[in-house]
């Protein structure tokens, strides 16, 4: 995923050099770049580059500008081609209010947070809880849930929520907020709202003070006007980029997500021809290479302690079958029919295979590595206890042409390609279409940009396309 990341970067960047970017003197020093009309302060890039060197990431504030161009484009394209809830409908619970005030908070948190934490009131002095008060009223409508699919909420339980009333904040010459059972629950994802339903209160009221921490930056940023109302705006805007962009690509099949399968690239699959796949197969074999047998050694403990005794005699030069003479409670491990009493293993397949668990731990295993202890998972044909396995050799082989696993992998990889493409041809529209304004102390950046098509595979860009992610914004709160 990262590669296609950068290659994604890559791509987009030469359209810039036929935009309009235009270096322009009348901007003011403050000013870093203004895109379509949203300016973007020096305050904010610096702040970006900081808090990103603090944090040990050698990004260049070129590579920054770059994401933020980016990441702007993206979205003015997406709003104008997908409708609202295609953007915002993540399948996993947050509103689109929730995760922009998680992800304006976490660029707050980056331009002022030091000063912030050093001067700003703390949570006690503007947060009222109401939580004890109310966690009876909150029992009575969670029903107890064991797994994520015993998570539900009739509509009238859902409408009962917004009659709750969790805290109140008061930050001196700001308006007040209160904060709503519904509001704090829908912003959560699945696991967030698993906590209501174990009545975990210490995780309610950890949440109720992340909430309070948006409310409190944003009106002590307002209130000291450590940052201008334009400022403040971008910021804003920024944060909706982040997300918007990063759905946009989703929803165009050119990323993906470990828990999702990408609709867009999964249909784009479907009308890649067989010789294609057979073409694609053959021109990158080495992708379906697999290891087809183990051969080594594996005996089974009765406990770890054991297991540790073993490895340690083995480390010291000793045989397993002294191993086994010596140590009472290690036995040979039963990895197939053909040595169910044998320690020592020969050409060990999968299909061959008594013990599945222990032939896909061989399989994986490094050649030559005496491995540490493992503990047997509680699966059929498995005998409980912890196993030491060593491999010495292996055998590899390839992925038959005609197997599905070939097809799903060549299609998608194949579609991807395709959907690259096309996207290039809708990049270099973007910029050519833009209008980017640049003042004197960013001149360099066009340079940058340009730098950029000479060297492909310029590892800083890459890495700010991989570092500048939303994703973790509220582990940062």
């Amino acid at each position: 995923m990262n590669v296609l990341k950068c290659l994604m970067l890559v791509v987009f960047i030469p359209a810039l050099a036929h935009s309009k970017t235009i270096i322009d003197d009348s901007l003011s020093t403050a000013t870093a770049f203004v895109i379509n009309g949203t300016h973007y302060s020096d305050r904010l890039v610096e702040g970006l580059y900081q808090s990103q060197k603090a944090a040990n990431n050698s990004l260049s504030k070129e590579a920054i500008a770059i994401k933020l161009i980016q990441n702007q484009l993206i979205t003015e394209d997406a709003i104008a081609r997908f409708t609202e809830q295609q953007l915002w409908n993540t399948n996993v619970g947050f509103s689109k209010t929730s995760r922009l005030a998680i992800h304006t908070t976490s660029l707050l948190n980056r331009l002022v947070g030091n000063d912030y934490r050093a001067n700003a009131p703390t949570a006690e002095s503007v947060i009222a809880s109401h939580l004890n008060e109310q966690w009876s009223a909150i029992e009575t409508l969670f029903k107890p849930a064991r797994g994520l699919a015993e998570i539900t909420l009739s509509p009238e339980k859902t409408e009962k929520l917004s009659q709750i009333k969790l805290a109140t904040y008061h930050y001196p010459k700001a308006n007040s907020a209160t904060l709503d059972l519904k509001t704090l629950y829908t912003s959560q994802n699945l696991q967030g709202k698993m906590a209501f339903h174990q009545r975990n209160i210490k995780h309610v009221a950890t949440l109720i003070n992340r909430h309070a921490h948006q409310y409190m930056i944003q009106a002590w940023v307002k209130h000291t006007q450590k940052l201008t109302q334009q400022e403040l705006s971008t910021i804003q805007s920024v944060a909706k980029n982040q997300l918007v962009s990063d759905k946009s690509m989703t929803l165009q099949g050119l990323t993906e997500h470990m828990h999702d399968d990408n609709t867009a690239l999964k249909e784009a699959a479907k009308s890649i021809s067989q010789q294609a796949i057979l073409s694609y197969y053959f021109n990158n074999k080495d992708q379906f290479k697999i290891t087809e047998s183990a051969s080594g050694w594996a005996i089974q403990c009765e406990n770890q302690a054991l297991c540790e005794q073993a490895r340690e005699s083995r480390a010291n030069g000793n045989s397993y079958q002294s191993i086994l003479n010596d140590i009472t409670g290690v036995k040979p491990a039963k990895a197939s029919a053909s040595s169910p009493n044998n320690a020592q293993i020969t050409k060990l397949t999968r299909s061959e295979a008594k013990n599945m668990w222990l032939a896909n731990v061989m399989l994986v295993s490094k050649e030559n590595t005496l491995g540490k202890p493992i503990r047997a998972p509680q699966l059929k044909n498995t005998e409980p206890g912890w196993y030491l396995v060593e491999v010495t050799s292996k055998e590899t082989g390839f992925i038959p042409a005609n197997n599905e696993a070939v097809r799903y992998q060549a299609s998608r990889n194949i579609a991807k390609q395709q959907l690259i493409q096309q996207w290039q041809h809708t990049s270099k529209l973007l910029h050519e279409q833009a209008v980017i304004l640049l003042s004197k102390p960013y001149s360099a950046l066009r340079s940058a940009l340009i730098r950029a098509i000479e060297q492909p595979h310029n590892h800083q860009l890459c890495q700010s396309f991989n570092s500048w992610t939303g994703n973790s914004a509220q582990n940062r709160l």
